[in-house]
């Protein structure tokens, strides 16, 4: 049975992740290039966030309470998805249900296992509950009443001027009436949402500040730990194109889009820009890494971006 907390907060933690211990529910608004993380959001929420505040191109300063969170912040920032797949990448979850255009929200029979997520490069999101998976073309959660749902998956629709819920499928055909939100929460769980990156990372768009424990009125700005510095070396373009890129027959890579990317992977990690010699270099070098001339550019065929990235530099 579902309680309060699965239907009104953020979702139960996800293992391993720092995020989640360090980040509390939030308080705070992002106003005139500054994002404050006074209290905790969901890895999914964080994100959300981040994106909404890096839409102008200039760098956002996030502030948080100390050093501990400012680790959290860059860990996420630096690789804003949940997990890798041989097609794509599993995203982040929201708070939020997961809606149909028309508003109404997607439940599961709690005897459902929860839905799972996986962003695929190619395009299109699978939704998959139980033994079924629904693909969502372009990313979008467009499920309408005409929408053939996995089993034991609904659209709950409250019922204007009444305390009652239907839920419906296939064809909009009604399959049950309950009498309350509560005989909905006390059967069925929501099904959230996600949180799509517009950027393969955030890191080198965001400074990441926590007030000086010697001083509370000092802020001391987070830098990228030692260990993660790299240089642009064929070992380092194969781990960035590994991480970021899958195999996927038809599509192609434009080698002026990995090398833009490339070099801000880079930047994220605190190093100097990229000089064209240096990847050029690395490029001829990665023995992973194949190109070929298609008309006046040169590509990586055979592969596509790990998911949808919008925001370009």
């Amino acid at each position: 049975m579902m309680n309060e907390r699965d239907w009104g907060n953020p979702l139960p933690p996800d293992d391993g992740s720092i995020v989640h211990d360090t980040l509390a529910p939030d308080e705070s608004t992002t106003e005139d290039g500054v994002m404050k993380v006074t209290g905790a959001c969901r890895p999914g929420a964080l994100g959300q966030r981040l994106k909404a505040a890096t839409q102008t191109g200039s760098t956002t300063r996030v502030i948080v309470p100390n050093k501990h969170v400012a680790r959290a912040v860059h860990e996420f920032a630096k690789a804003p998805m949940k997990d890798l797949t041989d097609s794509g990448a599993v995203p982040y979850r929201t708070a939020a249900s997961l809606l149909t255009p028309a508003g109404d929200r997607l439940v599961r029979e709690t005897s459902t296992p929860p839905a799972t997520v996986e962003l695929l490069a190619t395009g299109g999101v699978n939704l998959t509950v139980g033994t079924e998976t629904l693909r969502l073309p372009g990313g979008e959660a467009a499920i309408d009443a005409d929408t053939d749902l996995p089993d034991g998956v609904f659209i709950a629709k409250d019922e204007d001027g009444t305390a009652e819920m239907k839920l419906t499928r296939g064809g909009g055909t009604t399959v049950a009436t309950l009498d309350s939100e509560a005989d909905l929460r006390a059967s069925y769980a929501p099904i959230q949402g996600w949180f799509r990156p517009d950027r393969l990372s955030y890191r080198c768009d965001i400074t990441i500040h926590y007030p000086d424990p010697a001083d509370s009125d000092t802020l001391c700005t987070h830098d990228c730990p030692p260990q993660e510095s790299t240089m642009a070396t064929p070992a380092t373009l194969t781990a960035f194109f590994e991480q970021f890129s899958v195999s996927a027959e038809g599509h192609q890579l434009e080698k002026a889009d990995l090398r833009s990317r490339y070099r801000a992977w880079l930047d994220a990690a605190n190093q100097t820009r990229l000089c064209s010699t240096e990847f050029g270099e690395a490029l001829h070098s990665a023995p992973k890494i194949e190109t070929t001339r298609r008309e006046e550019s040169t590509v990586i065929p055979d592969r596509a971006w790990r998911f949808s990235v919008t925001y370009e530099r």
